[in-house]
């Protein structure tokens, strides 16, 4: 313990009396009663007032996690919410369910907990400093607990995590940015933070805040831009490859930007750690920065991609907006994506844009594929940007026609669709198709249940088919092989 700290409890707790005095949990005068990660700062420096606290800092299987969350305060508040949500939703009940099952009490979720329950309970008693004994964090429950089913949540939250009506929403319900896809991709948060000797990701972020402040489409770019490589070979930059006959050039590629902002990136970190952060990386760390900006939340991005060694105009095979809900759920399904993740991804449509080509057919009766059911004021704004048999070739409407965006990602888009106020056909389908409709109408109501799925599905993306390891390469240049 620190001597300054033991010094201090000496006197409010004296040996051999039965004291109700009380001290700090978190040392830090300056924010004992505030949430931030400062606790995890104080324990570092041996100042932890409790024994199983201050054993997070020295034992081997929760060091790393304490250092983590003591230099980055929105990972620590990102998973603060992310297990108060799991934690109110241990073992209620909900309506008539026939039963409760428990969630599995990883060692991950005990260390989040701890953390949580430090820092929201601010004092402790001499009595819990000195003499009380703490069950082992460390043992394992008796039983292994099923994992297949989301927790029952009440009906006052349960919209954030519960599964809607309808079709089973995925599984995985631990709150915000508790998805992880380590254990089945290679991928870690913080993967270069013993190999560079500048912040990576810290530069990534600058130059991502300044190209957003002079073009905010810069979002909705990179996010087309992520969509168009992961679906192909993989999250693997393939798409940034020069050539006659590369990914870039395929037609479904043709309206894909944001490549110089990306070798931007890289010549910037090849100045400061050259020869070692990925052009996959790089793409899914300025994604993650740029949904940030965009409105959404600040999830932890995971890193550790290499750059793939394969780039054919011929395997793109992506789904296209004029799709079925069905033919393009076949799509996703083929990269393991749900019904329910593919409705969260298309809500990334809630920024960008699209050219008439891709749904001015919709807007005439003579095309064959007229859209009887569309709002009627959109139908004649639409049919002024996309004047039938006139050149439109230029010309682009919003994806989201809720007259409030402004470029920022929320889940108004959903209410859009359901007011048949969607440009593309497969956008629309999606309120539509009985397989897609329940998502669409969970999401419209509720913007923390669309925040937190479209951070978990992204995380799920940007993990599409990596090449991690010894695969592949790391490239000098991301629009060339070495």
């Amino acid at each position: 313990m620190d001597p300054n700290l033991r010094r201090q409890l000496i006197p409010t707790c004296p040996q051999g009396t039965n004291s109700n005095n009380f001290t700090f949990l978190d040392q830090n005068s300056q924010s004992s009663n505030n949430f931030d990660n400062s606790f995890f700062d104080q324990i570092l420096k041996q100042r932890g007032i409790l024994e199983i606290d201050q054993e997070l800092a020295r034992d081997p299987r929760t060091r790393g996690f304490v250092l983590r969350f003591a230099r980055n305060a929105a990972l620590f508040s990102a998973k603060l919410v992310s297990v108060m949500v799991k934690m109110q939703a241990l073992d209620v009940h909900l309506g008539d369910q026939g039963q409760i099952r428990k969630l599995h009490a990883n060692f991950g979720l005990v260390m989040l907990t701890l953390g949580l329950v430090l820092v929201s309970t601010p004092m402790a008693q001499c009595a819990t400093i000195f003499g009380v004994k703490v069950e082992n964090p460390f043992s394992k429950p008796s039983k292994e607990q099923p994992m297949g089913d989301s927790p029952a949540l009440s009906p006052s939250f349960g919209p954030a995590l519960a599964p809607a009506p309808g079709p089973s929403m995925s599984s995985r319900r631990s709150g915000p940015f508790w998805f992880s896809t380590t254990a089945t991709s290679g991928l870690v948060v913080g993967f270069y933070d013993d190999k560079c000797n500048s912040d990576v990701e810290d530069i990534i972020d600058v130059l991502c805040q300044e190209e957003f402040d002079q073009d905010p489409t810069i979002l909705p770019a990179l996010l087309r831009l992520q969509f168009h490589d992961c679906f192909v070979h993989g999250c693997d930059a393939s798409i940034l490859i020069d050539g006659t006959s590369t990914e870039k050039t395929s037609d479904s590629n043709g309206g894909v930007r944001g490549y110089e902002f990306i070798e931007k990136l890289k010549t910037a970190i090849e100045s400061e750690c050259p020869g070692v952060v990925s052009c996959a990386d790089i793409i899914a760390v300025a994604t993650k920065v740029l949904i940030r900006l965009g409105g959404g939340l600040d999830f932890p991005v995971e890193t550790g991609r290499r750059d793939g060694l394969v780039s054919i105009s011929a395997d793109v095979n992506l789904p296209n907006p004029s799709m079925t809900v069905e033919e393009a759920a076949a799509v996703f399904a083929a990269k393991n994506f749900t019904v329910e993740e593919m409705v969260i991804l298309l809500g990334y449509h809630s920024v960008g844009n699209a050219h008439c080509k891709f749904f001015e057919k919709r807007l005439y009766e003579d095309t064959g594929e007229f859209d009887s059911e569309m709002d009627l004021s959109l139908l004649n704004k639409l049919r002024k940007v996309c004047p039938q048999n006139q050149d439109t070739t230029n010309n682009i409407a919003l994806l989201n026609q809720d007259f409030t965006n402004n470029n920022t990602l929320n889940n108004r888009f959903y209410g859009e669709l359901i007011g048949n106020r969607g440009v593309l056909k497969l956008d629309q389908e999606l309120s539509r198709d009985p397989a897609s409709s329940a998502f669409v109408s969970a999401l419209s109501q509720n913007s923390t249940l669309f925040n937190i799925r479209k951070a978990e599905v992204m995380i799920k993306l940007q993990a599409v088919e990596v090449l991690t390891g010894s695969q592949g390469e790391i490239r000098k240049v991301c629009s060339s092989f070495n």
